[in-house]
């Protein structure tokens, strides 16, 4: 329906524009300011491909997205900086999505979101091939995690050495770590780092503010 329609519209956008690149001899200045037009409008078909569940597309396009950033601006731009955490988003919702499908696997269910290859993992028993299946599901999920919080790491210093500690972006991008040290099971990391992201928190907001509060709320989760 309407999310068709939509992704239509920006898919084409992204094509004009990259055909516009491709026939003429603009200027240097010229061809990154439209370069960055196609980077926003390529932002806005991820945001489509997640919000209508096209997870895999989404983190394809996301990791594009990365790529094109640090071309068009250094690493250490806030720009750059915006993509990898994205990136890093959409790592971890596949990786979510992932542990879904082995957990169907894994109880039995007949049917699994996840197509690798074009092969549909299904429980079908301890056969071996389903195993080496599921393993793959399992390695890739460790693969992107691993990925996702290497990532976040480096948002994180980048966005120190902008806005020095105490701000708010790096609360909550250390806050987003934590989130995902607790999907890779490591609780007691996942604790320091959110214990972490609490002070600066309340060191900007005082300690009596709603965002105080969630920090405080999560952190009594992981204890």
């Amino acid at each position: 329906g309407e999310f068709a329609k939509a992704r239509a519209l920006f898919e084409e956008s992204v094509e004009i524009g990259e055909n516009y690149l491709q026939s003429v001899s603009a200027a240097e200045a010229k061809k990154a300011c439209i370069k960055k037009q196609i980077v926003k409008v390529k932002k806005n078909l991820a945001t489509l491909f997640t919000v209508s569940g096209e997870t895999e597309s989404s983190l394809e396009l996301y990791s594009e997205i990365y790529s094109e950033c640090t071309k068009l601006y250094s690493l250490e731009h806030e720009e750059t900086t915006t993509c990898l955490v994205e990136l890093a988003h959409a790592q971890t919702r596949f990786a979510d999505e992932l542990s879904q499908a082995l957990t169907l696997a894994e109880t039995g269910e007949d049917s699994v979101s996840y197509d690798p290859n074009g092969v549909t993992v299904k429980s079908v028993g301890k056969s071996t091939r389903n195993e080496i299946e599921m393993q793959r599901l399992r390695d890739e999920k460790k693969a992107l995690l691993d990925e996702a919080e290497n990532n976040m790491f480096k948002a994180i210093d980048v966005l120190r050495t902008m806005h020095g500690e105490i701000h708010t972006s790096v609360a909550t991008q250390l806050n987003n770590l934590a989130q995902l040290l607790v999907k890779k099971g490591e609780i007691k990391q996942a604790e320091l780092v959110m214990s972490h992201a609490f002070e600066i928190d309340r060191s900007i907001y005082g300690p009596i503010h709603p965002v105080v509060a969630k920090d405080k709320n999560f952190l009594r989760t992981l204890r």
